[in-house]
């Protein structure tokens, strides 16, 4: 009978020296901001509470890694792969941690096992391919970038990845493909434009860095669902700030304006905060909130242009023109390359009949941003009322590039140029494509009377 227990008590033996498992990390909370601090702490007393959890000794090594502490995140989430060594998360989020720490080589491995376990993520793809990359092994990473293309061509980034990992002709080919799916890339027409200028093409590599000054920091989207957890536990203010933008892009407004809020409890001198707060209230209907956030951004920073602009479009939402058209000649006084501010001004003094004015804001709005529709539209009907037609049509037609929800317009509008410029054939086709167009957008006036003037013009 005792030789099974003796087995037994082997087997426990190794099992324990299999998995051997880390200690939480020691954090010192004293270097965190408050709301930082309460974030982490709330996640290490969960830890602490269920050391033998995995979860939640991950949920710790996402909390530091959010607020960049990557050395204790990194103990977290090989805590959390000892506890459950076939968990995908905590592998990927241990290499994730390795390679923000700088060890790229052991982020590497991490991301190779990650992989092991579920090879359908391609932002672990990406991050093996980055890493292998920055470690130095060249031809790995290459291998790994064309595995992500093959599995997906249209992959701008993994283009650019194997492109760095080229040289010649092929980096070149490279670079293009990936400018190609995604035309304002700014890191591929960087490394486009130096290959270019090797090969002796100045004149190309000046022209692909044209925009490159807009472009720089833009890169194609990925979704990565598990590093977006990640950041949700960022309680600094600026990671506030950046969530509240996210969410107003996405069009959840309440939730914007709370989350700024968060950021100016966590920093009440965020002015930045109280800045995009009027903007909030203001699409909310709420203005009385919207001229105390324009009061509070002012008195943080008097001369932030921005706040100006955004309370001119808090006034002209409430239609407050005169206050309106102070706010946006300061807010382009203090910010003479704020296109918008240009041409919403623009606008107030055709209001006024003051064409001329107007006429010079909208050339400016478009000379400060020439991929601007609405500028466009203002300075091709100001054009058309004055008989210029050429100078109409050749405005109006870049008002349709790129398409936006009042696109439809802009193209009744070309069509209606081309009519009065005695053009019959050309307006029927447009407005029949502006027809189209509203009617798919659901913009029954807009087909209404676009059906009048196809009437008008012998086409229905």
């Amino acid at each position: 009978m005792r030789y099974p227990l003796a087995s037994s008590a082997v087997f426990l033996l190794a099992a324990c020296a299999r998995t051997p498992v880390a200690a939480l990390p020691e954090i010192d909370f004293s270097r965190f901001q408050p709301a930082v601090r309460a974030v982490v702490e709330k996640a290490h007393t969960a830890a602490k509470a269920q050391p033998r959890d995995a979860s939640a000794v991950e949920r710790l090594g996402m909390a530091l890694h959010a607020h960049s502490q990557f050395g204790p995140a990194v103990e977290c989430f090989a805590r959390a792969s000892a506890l459950d060594p076939g968990r995908f998360e905590a592998l990927y989020y241990w290499g994730a941690a390795l390679a923000a720490n700088g060890d790229h080589a052991a982020a590497a491995a991490k991301f190779r096992q990650a992989l092991a376990i579920r090879s359908d993520y391609p932002p672990a793809g990406h991050k093996l391919a980055e890493s292998l990359l920055l470690s130095g092994a060249i031809e790995e990473s290459g291998r790994t970038y064309r595995q992500l293309i093959a599995r997906d061509d249209r992959d701008a980034t993994a283009h650019y990845g194997l492109g760095r990992t080229l040289s010649g002709a092929e980096a070149v080919g490279s670079f293009r493909r990936a400018l190609e799916l995604f035309p304002r890339y700014g890191a591929a027409q960087f490394a486009l434009a130096g290959w270019l200028r090797r090969a002796g093409d100045a004149a190309g590599a000046t022209k692909v860095l044209s925009a490159y000054e807009k472009d720089k920091l833009i890169v194609p989207p990925m979704s990565d669902p598990l590093m977006a957890a990640v950041s949700e536990w960022n309680a600094s203010a600026t990671a506030l700030l950046a969530r509240g933008r996210r969410l107003e892009g996405e069009g959840r407004l309440k939730e914007a304006a709370e989350a700024h809020r968060e950021a100016l409890r966590a920093d009440p001198g965020l002015a930045q905060a109280w800045i995009n707060l009027i903007s909030l209230h203001g699409r909310q209907g709420e203005f009385e909130q919207g001229e105390e956030a324009f009061r509070k951004a002012v008195a943080l920073e008097p001369d932030r242009g921005e706040a100006y602009y955004n309370y001119g479009v808090l006034c002209f939402g409430q239609q407050k023109l005169g206050e309106a058209k102070k706010a946006f000649e300061r807010a382009f006084a203090l910010d003479p390359n704020h296109a918008e501010a240009a041409n919403n001004l623009g606008a107030l003094y055709e209001r006024e009949g003051q064409l001329a004015r107007a006429t010079g804001l909208f050339r400016k709005a478009v000379a400060l941003k020439p991929r601007y529709p609405v500028a466009h539209f203002h300075l091709g009907r100001l054009y058309a009322n004055q008989r210029n037609y050429a100078g109409a049509i050749a405005e109006l037609e870049k008002s349709l590039e790129p398409e936006e929800p009042q696109t439809p317009t802009y193209l009744y509008a070309l069509a209606a140029v081309h009519a009065r410029a005695g053009d019959r054939l050309k307006a029927v086709t447009l407005m029949r494509d502006a027809r189209g167009r509203a009617s798919a957008a659901g913009m029954s006036e807009l087909v209404g009377s676009i059906d009048r003037d196809l009437r008008a013009l012998g086409a229905q």
